[in-house]
């Protein structure tokens, strides 16, 4: 099949049965052993690296004798069924806050970028972005939060935040070969005394129900999480307003 590479080794299953020699045009191995004996047998190993498709496949063997007659060619063939199992690799290809570093007060926006480097269907695929503002600090609020595929849960636009929190984007199935986007719009809270400098750690990270090509699934393997700091400054102005009540 597709992807698929293979290497064999004709030999004989006993002593003194013709030496074969064997050839493959795609998929397809023949091998030509010339004379064989009554009575002798032959064995021929076909090593196949996994193809890139997954499913269920069927191999088939066959033999012929081109010099003389077979009284029984009804058992000439033999197959054998095989499933090769999905396997994937989510990666998740970029995170990065914009502007960064941002004034206490203005909105600043996380993208997010993930694909499936394939070769299967990832299935059950799941984003987490994990805010991580330290202790004591006023936090974020959400502006806005998008998706390119799936849907998102666990922080609420205009909704103010402190202490770690957890957007989850489930996001179903990605083909191979597929990328997307999650963009969430934050604007960190102003402290009546900020320290010289605040921070909010981010780490976003990709897991899939799929078997991944460098680990087992649902869990965060080698390629599968960026971090992002959001340094916030000190804003500039802080404005008030006061109203007077002029009537006589």
């Amino acid at each position: 099949a597709g992807g698929t590479t293979m290497t064999f080794a004709p030999g004989a299953g006993n002593a003194g049965s013709a030496a074969g020699t064997c050839s493959n045009s795609g998929a397809n191995v023949t091998c030509n052993y010339g004379l064989l004996k009554n009575g002798e047998t032959a064995i021929i190993d076909v090593i196949l690296a996994r193809p890139l498709q997954d499913g269920a496949f069927t191999n088939t063997a066959n033999i012929t004798s081109t010099s003389i007659g077979d009284p029984n060619p009804g058992n000439n063939s033999s197959s054998v069924a095989s499933t090769v199992n999905p396997v994937a690799d989510v990666e998740m290809t970029a995170k990065f806050a914009t502007p960064n570093p941002v004034k206490a007060g203005v909105e600043t926006s996380y993208v997010m970028s993930y694909r499936n480097n394939g070769p299967s269907t990832a299935l059950g695929v799941f984003v987490n972005d994990v805010f991580n503002p330290v202790v004591g600090d006023t936090g974020f609020t959400v502006i806005s939060i998008s998706s390119s595929q799936g849907t998102c849960a666990g922080l609420t636009p205009g909704t103010s935040y402190t202490g770690s929190q957890t957007l989850t984007c489930n996001i179903g199935s990605v083909i191979a070969n597929q990328g997307e986007n999650i963009n969430i719009v934050i604007r960190p809270n102003h402290m009546a005394a900020p320290p010289p400098t605040r921070t909010i750690p981010n780490t976003a990270s990709i897991i899939t129900s799929t078997r991944e090509v460098d680990g087992p699934p649902n869990t965060v393997n080698t390629n599968n999480s960026k971090t992002a700091t959001l340094t916030i400054e000190n804003a500039q102005v802080d404005m008030t307003v006061d109203k007077t009540d002029l009537a006589p």
